[in-house]
């Protein structure tokens, strides 16, 4: 899967050309973007109970993104990730989730799917497998209900035999290249093939024949395919 590798000397300082710093996260991300284009949205997501969180409940609130169903976490700081870009433009992302690891689905977050139309997942680590099922539980029982789905490292760790179940129930599964391979490897009938998976001709199949109604794979710079 390490195509290609950034390296650090050890003990090495090294300059930055330029340094940016902003909100992000898969949810917060998705929830701003569906509010740009004059969509009702809001975020499923937890914070601190810190300065950050505030900051970010803030920007929310700015950006026309829903902040009912945060969930803000005592005595935890608020995730942060730092992300260092290439000489190639792609990018390494160095996390700390521990209060991602915190969110649950309360009540008044499954109130609100069961009142919305869309359901867009991202990345969950935690108790994902629980959250997972109750969100397609809901789904199970109202069949207006569509689900497009960004799954995070934990989720494909857990490899296509613990979530085909969920992808044959997702309208629109979305991966990147590096994701895509990573579950087409966890599969022993594509193991035995031994299909090259870095060509997107073979790799794109493979994830759409996992169940989803539409399938898409992003390649960085190169755009993506569906």
């Amino acid at each position: 899967l390490r195509q290609k590798l950034l390296a650090f000397g050890h003990g090495a300082e090294i300059k930055a050309e330029k340094v940016l710093y902003g909100f992000g996260g898969g949810a917060a991300n998705t929830g701003v973007s569906f509010a740009n284009l004059g969509f009702k949205s809001a975020a499923i997501v937890a914070v601190g109970n810190d300065i950050f969180g505030a900051e970010i409940i803030a920007n929310f609130k700015k950006r026309k993104v829903g902040i009912d169903l945060i969930q803000k976490i005592p005595r935890f700081s608020s995730d942060l990730a730092v992300i260092i870009i290439g000489p190639d433009k792609d990018r390494i992302i160095f996390r700390d989730d521990n209060v991602k690891n915190k969110l649950q689905l309360n009540r008044k977050g499954i109130a609100a799917i069961k009142n919305t139309k869309w359901v867009y997942l991202n990345s969950l680590s935690g108790d994902w497998q629980k959250i997972l099922t109750e969100v397609f539980e809901i789904k199970n029982k109202k069949t207006d209900l569509r689900i497009a789905w960004n799954p995070g490292q934990a989720q494909l760790d857990g490899g296509i035999l613990k979530l085909q179940g969920f992808i044959k129930q997702t309208e629109v599964l979305i991966l990147n290249q590096d994701e895509a391979i990573h579950l087409a490897t966890s599969d022993s009938k594509i193991q035995a093939k031994k299909t090259d998976l870095n060509n997107i001709k073979n790799l794109l199949p493979i994830i759409k024949n996992y169940g989803p109604r539409i399938a898409v794979i992003t390649c960085g710079k190169d755009g993506a395919w569906a």
